[in-house]
């Protein structure tokens, strides 16, 4: 043990690395000043939720594409450009992006999931979605291409979500005052009825006999309430909700779908409609809030309906809230 050791120092070493020369070349004209991807192999794919969707006026189709190229890092992948389509209305997630080791090469992968809901009825196509990108093997400019998608919308169901106070027949009203008098007249008429008038200490029995009376009403009348209050499980927040979205309230929908998220999840900071959205993590539900978000601060810019939200939002309500893996791998690989 030297007596540098003794003291624990510390010499500074610098390593250095071999000059080298790179020739840069320019990007072919043949990119014709699209997004330069210079890569060994690129794949576009799609995934649809449900498997086999079936496309009907006002609900939704998630689908999600994926974009992998091998050789190139995250941060050049393109975006994706989704063209409008005549009759659906199209709600882009934000993109996801990740790189890692494939192969001993590295693989970057980007990823975005779309609703699509359409508004009317007939056939239409989904235009195909192409990535241009030059292959360093070949030294030439390929095109991955997710082909058009032909779709048949079918007309959407006329039902509307029933009101929730209907679905709660027992709710609990305060008796009316005249109802109050009829039910005690009628126990006064029991005991009329049923009291001889010349009957000895006749109002004490007159007295019992209310009394019992008495405790009869009450007994039911609570018990009433009490089966009331069984029955009625569904929040206030949530009555609030459905009668602002049938009532095209958007300011009020807003305002109530913060309140139950603040208190469905209460260990969320949920401040706006986006944070609603981030903490339900439902694309559904997500294209949803932002068409209302829309509605609130441009009025003309779109369409409500209020059956459709109703129905996504209970979906959500009434989901499971379920945290992905990190190790879920549902890339399929390039190579075997």
């Amino acid at each position: 043990i030297g007596f540098a050791d003794m003291f624990a120092t510390r010499n500074p070493v610098m390593l250095t690395a071999e000059q080298q020369s790179v020739n840069v070349q320019p990007i072919p004209a043949a990119n014709n000043g699209n997004w330069w991807l210079p890569a060994e192999q690129v794949a576009l794919f799609a995934e649809w939720e449900p498997h086999h969707p079936v496309f009907k006026v006002g609900e939704a189709v998630n689908r999600t594409i994926y974009l992998k190229a091998v050789g190139v890092a995250e941060s050049q992948l393109p975006d994706f450009k989704f063209a409008s389509v005549q009759g659906i209305k199209q709600y882009p997630d934000k993109a996801i992006a990740s790189s890692g080791i494939e192969n001993g090469q590295v693989v970057a992968v980007k990823k975005i999931s779309t609703v699509y809901i359409p508004n009317q009825a007939g056939k239409m196509t989904l235009p195909e979605i192409a990535v241009d990108w030059f292959n360093v093997r070949t030294n030439r400019m390929e095109r991955a291409v997710l082909p058009p998608v032909n779709i048949d919308v079918q007309p959407g169901e006329a039902s509307v979500m029933p009101d929730v106070q209907k679905t709660h027949p027992l709710v609990w009203e305060e008796p009316k005052a005249e109802v109050l008098e009829d039910i005690i007249e009628d126990v006064n008429d029991l005991v009329r009825s049923e009291v001889p008038q010349n009957v000895p200490y006749r109002p004490y029995v007159v007295g019992m006999v209310a009394f019992l009376a008495g405790i009869a009403l009450t007994w039911f009348v609570l018990g009433n309430k009490r089966k009331s209050g069984a029955a009625d499980e569904v929040p206030h927040s949530v009555r609030y909700i459905s009668k602002a979205a049938k009532e095209k309230d958007y300011r009020g929908l807003r305002d109530g779908l913060i309140a139950w998220a603040r208190e469905f999840w209460n260990d969320a900071k949920i401040t706006n409609l986006r944070d609603v959205a981030s903490a339900a993590g439902n694309p559904e539900f997500s294209a949803q809030l932002d068409n209302l978000g829309s509605l609130l601060y441009a009025p003309s810019g779109g369409e409500f309906d209020s059956a459709a939200f109703l129905k996504v939002f209970e979906k959500v309500r009434k989901s499971n809230r379920k945290v992905s893996s990190a190790n879920e791998q549902p890339l399929p690989k390039l190579y075997k």
